[in-house]
């Protein structure tokens, strides 16, 4: 009879895992539409678009598990990766440039990261 209970107790444990799973993606992704949100919005205002170049704002809702936002630069030589910006279930991570720097954030400096983010796009020439 022990290994029935403990047959029940694991199964509500994996159960309570799903769930926390479930609700760690669902606020990934509601964070990750956050994000794409302002980088739109910050690729709008940057004033240094001229002479037929344009920011890019793209998103993958699952990139190795990962919401990313992507801003590529398209001008007369072609479209450039300029930032990438992800949203994970345990951090956030913003890299610059293909070969630039990055930083990483904990999940609850969001704010901070959407900030610098959208800062950073912003002044993109």
């Amino acid at each position: 009879m022990l290994f029935g209970k403990q047959r029940a107790d694991a199964s509500i444990s994996s159960l309570e895992a799903d769930a926390r799973l479930a609700d760690q993606v669902a606020q990934q992704k509601e964070s990750g539409e956050q994000l794409y949100a302002a980088i739109q919005r910050a690729a709008a205002d940057n004033p240094n678009m001229e002479g037929g170049s344009t920011l890019l704002v793209s998103k993958m809702e699952d990139n190795g598990g990962k919401f990313s936002v992507i801003v590529q630069l398209k001008d007369a030589y072609g479209t450039h990766t300029m930032a990438q910006f992800c949203v994970g279930r345990e951090k956030l991570h913003s890299l610059y440039g293909p070969h630039g720097p990055s930083e990483e954030f904990p999940l609850d400096e969001f704010e901070t990261m959407v900030d610098k983010a959208s800062a950073r796009v912003r002044s993109i020439t």
